[in-house]
């Protein structure tokens, strides 16, 4: 089995709360932000099945080849507690999918990130992330650790 998988995602969020983290001289801040989320997934995948003489329903040999994208439309959230002037520290999730046209059944994920602002509108990121799809019968879990970048205006 051979599969390739390109995931992309896009959100827009709008901070909705902004509190001071220790007090109110403290210029360090905890916010929330909500919005709305895009996912796009492309898989390719490939299987070849070879059976040896002697093994049930042996000899066969077959190969299936598939190629599928969809967009799954999504709820997110994201608490962000700045540590530091550069360093944060960032849960985030979302919900979505829903079952609209070709997209997911449903799909969600949460993340816990540290993240370092390196230029005015650039975060890099690194953490760990979960994330679960059900789409047509299938029902998957990914968890790993994570790195990213974040472009912010």
């Amino acid at each position: 089995v051979d599969l390739q998988e390109v995931l992309f995602e896009g959100r827009a969020a709008w901070e909705v709360l902004s509190l001071p983290l220790f007090g109110a001289g403290d210029e360090r801040r905890i916010a929330l932000d909500i919005g709305p989320a895009f996912r796009y997934w492309w898989l390719d995948g490939q299987t070849d099945i070879d059976l040896k003489p002697g093994v049930p329903l042996g000899p066969f040999k077959a190969s299936f080849d598939g190629t599928t994208n969809w967009v799954d439309f999504l709820a997110g959230g994201r608490l962000r507690a700045q540590l530091t002037k550069n360093i944060s520290l960032v849960a985030s999730g979302d919900y979505g999918g829903f079952g609209w046209g070709s997209s997911s059944d449903w799909t969600w994920s949460v993340g816990g990130f540290l993240s370092y602002r390196l230029f005015e509108h650039w975060d890099l990121a690194a953490g760990w992330r979960t994330l679960e799809i059900r789409r047509g019968g299938a029902d998957i879990t990914m968890q790993g650790p994570l790195v990213g970048a974040a472009y912010h205006f």
